[in-house]
């Protein structure tokens, strides 16, 4: 969850504490995994997972939906999506 951005001014009457910063959400992210992992040998190890997200962003009357969607998600996982996923790593 991400908040709407204001301007923070630098003067000695400006209460940043007082900010309401979470009170209108403009980006939601939900996401579930499912991970299975077998280690193959000392220090190697083959993955494969599920991945079902939601993101969501929202007008908050200063920037619109697809400012927030851009500027903290890439495209791809807009809206829901599910993905299928298989890893090899060796070392840690």
């Amino acid at each position: 969850m991400k908040g709407k951005d204001y301007e923070y001014a630098f003067r000695n009457d400006y209460k940043a504490d007082e900010t309401p910063v979470l009170k209108d959400t403009s980006l939601t992210s939900f996401n579930i995994q499912l991970l299975i992992s077998y280690e193959l040998t000392t220090n190697a190890f083959i993955k494969a997972g599920y991945l079902y997200s939601n993101i969501s962003g929202y007008d908050d009357g200063i920037n619109t939906a697809e400012y927030y969607l851009k500027q903290y998600s890439p495209n791809l996982f807009w809206g829901k999506t599910n993905n299928l996923f298989i890893s090899f790593n060796i070392g840690f």
